[in-house]
């Protein structure tokens, strides 16, 4: 029988060989896809890779360019960048050296106003009880020597106080052996002398800056609370 006429009885048509055609295409062309598909994530990361290398070997080279006699880009770039920290440094230096705070530029000749302060303390040292109350004892004379060296650090060194501190005078431990009297002096310029009164060299100011004193310098055996200014 004929091959046409048998595919015509079977199928209820003739076969179309263009149809054939375009199947086997369209078969072919999903699975050229599909392999090119499977061989991409192969060849780009190798691609990247390359483009790595090629930009690192690129700067290298660059970087080791001779740019002035035997001086390479590397070299020069180090000396820029140590240069600008040397640069800033030295500004940082000279500024510190130049500058000058107004409130630490004062005359002190000028300063020719006194103002006193008297006050008492207790000591609560137990040695104090044992006849250390004479004033010709050489016990008697280092405790005052020392209490007044402690003042006197104490208001020259006071950022506020310092530069208006004259002296202090601790008294010989006469009456009581508990208690020891002492005096502060301080100097301050005659136009300044009504405000410096109510705010800098004011009572509350000195007490304040002793009491605090006390209070951390448990040592010394005084009483904080005992203290009396006026």
């Amino acid at each position: 029988m004929d091959p046409k006429l048998d595919a015509i009885m079977t199928n209820g048509h003739e076969p179309d060989p263009a149809g054939a055609e375009d199947f086997l295409s369209a078969t072919e062309r999903d699975q050229m896809l599909k392999v090119s598909k499977g061989d991409q994530p192969l060849v780009e990361p190798e691609r990247r890779s390359s483009h790595k290398v090629s930009k690192t070997c690129r700067v290298k080279e660059e970087l080791n360019e001779v740019v002035f006699w035997k001086f390479r880009m590397w070299m020069i770039l180090i000396f820029i960048s140590v240069l600008i920290v040397a640069v800033i440094l030295i500004s940082l230096a000279l500024c510190s050296l130049v500058y000058k705070d107004k409130d630490e530029q004062f005359d002190a000749s000028t300063f020719n106003v006194s103002r006193l302060f008297n006050g008492t303390f207790r000591m609560q040292s137990p040695a104090l009880s044992e006849g250390v109350a004479v004033a010709a004892s050489n016990q008697s004379q280092a405790l005052t020597s020392r209490l007044q060296d402690q003042l006197e650090d104490l208001y020259k060194s006071s950022p506020a106080l310092g530069r208006y501190f004259s002296s202090a005078e601790v008294a010989p431990l006469r009456k009581d052996p508990a208690v020891a009297e002492f005096r502060l002096k301080f100097l301050m310029p005659a136009g300044q002398r009504g405000q410096l009164r109510k705010f800098t060299l004011s009572r509350e100011m000195i007490y304040n800056v002793l009491r605090q004193f006390l209070y951390e310098q448990p040592s010394l055996r005084i009483e904080p609370a005992s203290l009396e200014l006026a």
